[in-house]
């Protein structure tokens, strides 16, 4: 599975949204299950799922689908 599929995955599970929802416009502020509480659960399961431990400044950064996959991009992490 590509790791683009493999994030998707992630959001989708957390979020509990369809995988075509799933794309440049998901953003943190414009989705209502995307709160505060799913968001820990969202980094938690990216760390997880890419063995990183990300930190507490690019957690804050993650705000969309695509700032995820630029942070996880400053881990090695190829999309």
């Amino acid at each position: 599975m590509s790791n683009l599929n493999r994030l998707k995955n992630v959001f989708t599970t957390i979020l509990e949204i369809e995988e075509d929802q799933v794309n440049e416009d998901l953003k943190y502020d414009g989705n209502s299950v995307w709160d505060s509480i799913n968001h820990m659960f969202l980094i938690t399961e990216l760390e997880n799922e890419f063995s990183v431990e990300i930190d507490p400044d690019d957690i804050l950064e993650i705000k969309s689908f695509n700032q995820a996959q630029n942070v996880l991009g400053k881990y090695d992490i190829e999309f």
